[in-house]
């Protein structure tokens, strides 16, 4: 599902750009898309399989999302979109309902503070994760977001993906 979001997301890029019509470019757009950062306070489970068969390693999230924002800056990106579980419950699921949304929401508050380094617009997909504890609502009055619409920066230009 995550590729096909991001494919979509791409393509719709491409399109503004008029890429995908052959129209000549006019203009070069960089931008940094990161996502599954999953903040939490959930240890890494590199010796356990999760249910996806992958490894969960959860103790870095802050600190990509510190390098990821000081990269962007770096490159000069002209945007950022965070494309979905940007946080994930806390480790102690026996507590009770509204301590594990106020642990999401410091989660998701130190998540938002770290990518607010980058000194550009940002964006947000909500993710799976995202949403367990919390109504789209209340992730959405928390993010430091520049809307729900990509930049019109984008029309008529090349897409350079940054590394």
């Amino acid at each position: 599902m995550r590729k096909l979001i991001m494919h979509g997301i791409l393509a719709i890029v491409l399109a503004a750009a008029g890429i995908a019509n052959g129209a000549p470019a006019t203009r070069v757009i960089r931008f940094g898309l990161i996502s599954d950062v999953h903040v939490t306070d959930k240890r890494d489970q590199a010796t356990a399989i999760s249910r996806n068969a992958v490894p969960r390693y959860y103790t870095g999230g802050v600190a990509k999302l510190e390098a990821f924002a000081l990269a962007m800056n770096r490159a000069g990106a002209a945007f950022v979109a965070e494309l979905g579980d940007l946080t994930d419950g806390p480790e102690d699921e026996s507590l009770p309902y509204e301590k594990r949304k106020s642990a999401v929401l410091g989660f998701l508050e130190t998540a938002e503070s770290k990518l607010a380094l980058f000194k550009g617009p940002k964006y947000h997909v909500l993710g799976n994760h995202d949403t367990d504890l919390l109504a789209k609502e209340d992730a959405r009055a928390e993010w430091t977001d520049n809307g729900p619409h990509l930049p019109r920066a984008v029309r008529k230009a090349v897409v350079e993906i940054l590394p």
